[in-house]
């Protein structure tokens, strides 16, 4: 094969698939989903009952700002700390179109969640001895990784999606004090609320 046409396969390929997206992108703001009755977003949220007794509500529900929402037709969130705080929690609901729509932005997003920075000290990973993995959920994901903000902490995140709904939950505590019974509690909280209100 000539050498000289190896630039130009690799930019129609480039080219081929930038289209492809762009298609279906279209493609999902073109579909509706038909869900038998409304959902209010606030009954897929977690709130403190999910949560052990010193976690309280320190903001929401409310929706984000419009730069963050995502892109989505409505979203949600609520933030929970600990009393005294050295522990934080926040969950954001996303509505979107169609499963479609909810799909290419669960994976076009991703890295706003599992996110590089200065602080961070360890590699985005599922923690030794996590099993739980939503059984609802389209897509689920969950890792963890080390921060050194104003204090070392471990940030867990778990990602799911559920038709045209995405969920994500994260949740911060103190380096060496991560309990992994907490989060997978607050996780089967949140899937039974799908299951409930998503029928």
């Amino acid at each position: 094969m000539n050498r000289n046409l190896l630039p130009k396969i690799a930019i129609l390929i480039v080219m081929g698939m930038c289209t492809t997206f762009a298609s279906c992108c279209v493609l999902a703001s073109t579909v509706q989903t038909s869900r038998g009755k409304p959902v209010d977003l606030r009954d897929l949220l977690v709130d403190g009952s999910a949560f052990p007794e010193d976690w309280v509500t320190i903001e929401g529900p409310q929706p984000q700002d419009y730069e963050e929402n995502r892109n989505s037709e409505e979203d949600l969130f609520v933030v929970l700390r600990t009393n005294p705080p050295h522990a934080g929690a926040r969950h954001e609901v996303y509505r979107y179109k169609n499963d479609l729509e909810a799909l290419l932005l669960f994976y076009v997003t991703r890295a706003a969640d599992f996110f590089s920075s200065e602080d961070r000290r360890s590699a985005w990973q599922a923690p030794s001895g996590w099993t739980y993995r939503s059984p609802l959920a389209s897509e689920f994901e969950f890792a963890c990784a080390d921060f050194d903000y104003s204090g070392l902490s471990t940030k867990c995140v778990a990602r799911a999606r559920y038709g045209e709904f995405v969920s994500i939950f994260d949740m911060s505590q103190p380096l060496g004090s991560v309990n992994l019974q907490d989060p997978e509690r607050i996780l089967q909280d949140i899937d039974a609320r799908m299951e409930k209100n998503l029928k």
